[in-house]
């Protein structure tokens, strides 16, 4: 099942008008994809415009993997060392001394 703005798509073949619809929305925090074609639901949930995509499971957190949404789903990312950069102010500065 696909879903985007509360309306799901059942449609075993996946055709391109689901994927239409799934990412038809300003939001793209997090999807499902459920099946037993493992190849086929990681095909589907490349196409998927949100920041995480669980395969046959939901709600999956660590802190080591990263979580954030797209679009308007968020303003970066929490967990992993993405997060942690989120955080960081990074600078670098090359000095090369002078003869």
């Amino acid at each position: 099942m696909i879903s985007a703005n509360e309306s799901p798509v059942r449609d075993p073949s996946i055709k391109d008008d689901a994927f239409t619809r799934a990412n038809d929305t300003s939001y793209g925090l997090a999807a499902s994809v459920w099946g037993r074609d493992l190849n086929q639901v990681q095909r589907v949930a490349e196409r998927l415009e949100a920041g995480t995509v669980w395969i046959n499971h939901v709600h999956v957190f660590a802190p080591d993997i990263a979580f954030g949404g797209h679009k308007q789903s968020g303003m970066g990312i929490e967990n992993s060392l993405h997060g942690h950069a989120e955080y960081s102010n990074m600078k670098t500065i090359m000095r090369k001394a002078m003869a």
